[in-house]
């Protein structure tokens, strides 16, 4: 979906957009992957040995995509290496995350108790989210806490 918004913001800015490899030019600068990236090492080597020299904008790129990147003078360019774009990555991650536990679930979120498995950037946004909905929120990782919708909290490793 936001590689979709991505294309239409690129045309309307008037630049040139390929959807496939195969419609690339000699005249094209930036091939776009997505976030995160997991295509498979034999899918990436096909497409840098078409995209030579080209740069490769993506998200999340492991260490073999690096390395087949150098042999084809491939510029990498990791965009969840940005703390910006990492940061404001997870208000729609933490949001993704909320429509489906409510599309999934038998009751209604508000009020309800809710476990969130680790407390890094986007479980503190979904946190948040949670608690303007009035839920109860424990969270599991390396500090256990209880976080209540009346803004209290409290450890409850002790």
């Amino acid at each position: 979906m936001r590689i979709r918004k991505l294309e239409e913001l690129l045309r309307d800015d008037g630049h040139m957009v390929h959807t496939q490899v195969e419609e690339l030019t000699e005249d094209t600068q930036i091939v776009i992957g997505a976030v995160p990236l997991r295509e498979k090492t034999e899918e990436i080597e096909k497409l840098f040995s078409q995209i030579k020299g080209k740069t490769f904008i993506a998200g999340s790129i492991n260490t073999d995509v690096y390395d087949i990147a150098k042999k084809n003078d491939i510029k990498i360019i990791d965009v969840l290496e940005d703390e910006e774009v990492v940061t404001l990555n997870t208000i729609p991650t933490a949001e993704g995350a909320l429509q489906v536990a409510m599309e999934e679930s038998d009751i209604t979120l508000h009020g309800s108790n809710c476990l969130v498995i680790g407390y890094g950037r986007i479980g503190k946004v979904l946190s948040k989210m949670l608690l303007r909905n009035r839920c109860e929120c424990v969270h599991s990782g390396k500090e256990r806490r209880r976080f209540s919708s009346d803004r209290s909290n409290a450890d409850i490793t002790k």
